[in-house]
């Protein structure tokens, strides 16, 4: 059973989708893998304004987390009537779903849960007609039983469906007022309420008399807070820097007097 996200935001290579898809999983507590992702989609989520400025981890996240919350809230509703506690109660992690305090956690329980989880069979949904349970059918069978000590996260969702249908959550994210700049021009396209700061240092070698440069080595230092995925991070940083020396070595000037 997996997970589907539908975001306007455009993954441009910078790796936002798997950042949504990482902040989704981790709301949830279900396995990376579970996440699918239908970016730039504008069938079904409002309009995003653009990938750029380092802003749609930051926004679109926000969003993605509020929506992945929605859903969490309306499994842990569901599964607190049968684990037959306090919704506060109720852990979501690897996959599983048990009471705080309970075994749920333990590595015996988690195997059992893979393996039920394998067998588990979604036409169990079946059995619910407006709001009604036919008699008989699988859905007052999972009401008949007793409480439960933990629970696969495939059992969690189907208990979540059987109360209130198709499973599905939104969100949204904007700067607070007073980080969107005021009245100035352009204050409101597209503003993030803090902005990151780098710097660059190049140590070069220059022909005088050709004009020619050659780079020897780069250092580049970025403050962008904590890193949700150090490696995509880097990545980044490193792809800047590319990008950087292309448009050096490859871009022209052209002025009144020629090149």
């Amino acid at each position: 059973m997996g997970v589907v996200v539908y975001t306007g935001a455009s993954d441009i290579g910078q790796g936002s989708d798997t950042m949504v898809a990482q902040i989704v999983a981790e709301v949830l507590g279900i396995n990376l893998a579970r996440i699918k992702i239908v970016s730039a989609d504008t069938d079904l989520t409002p309009i995003d304004i653009g990938s750029y400025s380092s802003r749609v981890t930051f926004m679109n996240g926000n969003a993605s987390m509020r929506a992945a919350q929605d859903v969490k809230n309306k499994i842990i509703a569901a599964a607190a009537k049968k684990l037959n506690c306090a919704p506060l109660e109720v852990m979501m992690r690897n996959d599983r779903v048990w009471k705080r305090g309970g075994i749920g956690a333990t590595h015996e329980s988690l195997t059992k849960g893979t393996v039920e989880a394998s067998q588990a069979n979604v036409q169990e949904v079946s059995g619910r007609v407006d709001g009604q349970t036919l008699r008989g059918s699988l859905q007052q069978k999972r009401q008949d039983e007793g409480a439960k000590e933990q629970m696969s996260f495939e059992e969690a969702v189907v208990s979540a469906i059987d109360f209130t249908g198709a499973l599905s959550g939104t969100g949204s994210y904007a700067p607070p007022k007073d980080a969107r700049g005021g009245a100035f021009k352009g204050a409101g396209v597209g503003p993030s309420p803090a902005y990151s700061y780098s710097a660059q240092v190049a140590e070069v070698t220059v022909d005088t008399e050709t004009g020619e440069v050659t780079v020897h080595k780069i250092w580049a230092a970025h403050d962008c807070g904590r890193a949700l995925n150090p490696v995509s991070v880097e990545g980044q940083v490193i792809g800047s820097v590319w990008m950087g020396l292309g448009q050096h070595y490859r871009k022209k000037w052209y002025g009144k007097t020629g090149c």
